[in-house]
C-alpha cells in the first residue's frame, strides 16, 4: 500500500504508481520551522464502538502520537488539505474530500446566498483565479487504485494519462470523472449520490470535479503545476475515527499538527475540524470579494453544511468504529 502521485508540477502518470520526491519537497515549504508549544495530549471517546473487536484504543491513538513537542506542524494558509482517508501514508492535515470538496462546498454557498446558478465556465474560471492567488503549494484532491481502473476501462484506455490525456480523449473524461463508480474519495462519492443529504447540487459536485480536471490538464495557465491529484492504493482498514483539535494559541497562530492516519496498530481516519474553518474562510472572502457581509453570512453557511456532511460521511465509513477527540495543547498547569 502506498502513495502514487498522479499529477504534481506537471509530471508523473497513473501507470508510473510511484511516489513522487518532489511531494515531499514542496511539502516541507508549508512546514518549515513552525511550531507551536503543547506538552499534553488528551484522547476522548466520543462513540464508542459497536460490534468490533479490532478498534483503535486510546491509548494506542495516544502512544501514535508520541511526544507532542516533538509534532511537525503545519501553516494552515500554506499547506493543503488532504482526504481524511487512512490510507494516506504521509502526515497530514485533513477535511472530508480534500481541497476540492471545500471549494465545492464555498461555491455551494455562494450560490445560495447570492441566489446564483454557477456554470461549467465561470466555475473553471473561479478555481483558476484561487489558484493563481493562493498562498498555498498545493490544490489537492484524491482518487483511489479502485476507481481510477473503473475510469481507465470505461475510457478504453488503461494506459491513459489522466494528468494529460489526449485532446480527444478530454470531453469523454469530463463525463467519466463525474461516475460515482469513477471518484476515489468517498466523501466526494456520497456528494454525488447523495446530494440532497449533503445540501450539494449534484450539478455543481460535477463541475467543480471538472473543473480540478480542466484546470490539470491546462498547461498554459501558470497555476496548473499547483494541482495535487494523489492515489491511495490498496483497502480501506481504518478502525477509529480522530478529530484532531489544538490549543487556543495553536489555532490563533493559524497552525495545525500533521498526522499520519497510519500506525503502528492499523489505520484511521483523520479530520482537523478547526483548522478547516479558516481554510473556509479564506474561500469565502475570495468569492464574496469585498463583500463582508456576503463572506460571513457564507462562512457560517459552510460551517453548517460541513458539520452535516461531516456527520453522514462518518456514518458510513466508521461501521461500528469509534470516533475520538485528540486535544492537543499546553497543560493548565502551564
Amino acid at each position: 500500500m502506498f502513495v502514487a502521485v498522479l499529477a504534481f508540477i506537471g509530471m508523473a502518470a497513473a501507470q508510473e504508481a510511484v511516489e513522487d520526491p518532489t511531494l515531499k519537497t514542496m511539502t516541507k515549504m508549508a512546514r518549515g520551522n513552525f511550531n507551536c508549544p503543547v506538552d499534553e495530549v488528551d484522547v476522548v471517546m466520543d462513540q464508542k464502538p459497536e460490534k468490533v473487536g479490532d478498534f483503535l484504543e486510546p491509548q494506542h491513538i495516544r502512544s501514535h502520537i508520541g511526544d507532542p513537542s516533538t509534532l511537525e506542524w503545519a501553516h494552515i494558509g500554506q499547506h493543503f488539505f488532504s482526504d481524511i482517508d487512512g490510507r494516506s501514508e504521509e502526515k497530514i492535515i485533513a477535511t472530508p474530500g480534500g481541497d476540492l470538496a471545500e471549494f465545492v462546498l464555498a461555491l455551494s454557498a455562494f450560490e445560495e446566498e447570492t441566489k446564483t446558478v454557477l456554470d461549467q465556465a465561470t466555475t473553471t474560471g473561479l478555481l483558476m483565479d484561487y489558484i493563481s492567488t493562493m498562498s498555498r503549494i498545493k490544490f489537492y484532491f484524491a482518487t483511489s487504485e479502485h476507481a481510477f481502473d473503473n475510469l481507465t476501462s470505461a475510457a478504453g484506455c488503461r494506459n491513459l494519462d489522466i494528468s494529460d490525456p489526449p485532446d480527444e480523449k478530454k470531453a469523454q473524461l469530463l463525463e467519466l470523472v463525474t461516475d460515482p463508480a469513477n471518484v476515489g474519495s468517498a466523501h466526494v462519492k456520497f456528494m454525488l449520490m447523495k446530494p440532497d443529504e449533503y445540501q450539494a447540487r449534484a450539478d455543481l459536485v460535477k463541475m467543480g470535479i471538472r473543473a480540478f480536471h480542466q484546470v490539470m490538464w491546462n498547461k498554459t495557465f501558470d497555476g496548473f503545476d499547483k494541482i495535487c491529484y494523489i492515489m491511495l492504493k490498496g483497502a480501506h482498514k481504518e478502525k477509529a475515527f480522530v478529530n484532531v483539535q489544538t490549543g487556543q494559541h495553536c489555532q490563533d497562530q493559524g497552525l495545525a499538527p500533521l498526522i499520519s492516519p497510519q500506525t503502528c496498530y492499523n489505520s484511521m481516519f483523520v479530520n482537523h475540524p478547526e483548522a478547516v474553518i479558516k481554510f473556509r474562510a479564506e474561500l469565502a472572502h475570495f468569492l464574496a470579494k469585498d463583500n463582508k457581509p456576503v463572506a460571513q453570512a457564507m462562512i457560517t453557511k459552510m460551517n453548517d453544511k460541513g458539520t452535516v456532511q461531516l456527520a453522514k460521511s462518518a456514518a458510513t465509513l466508521l461501521q461500528g468504529y469509534p470516533v475520538y477527540t485528540v486535544n492537543i495543547k499546553l497543560s493548565a498547569k502551564k
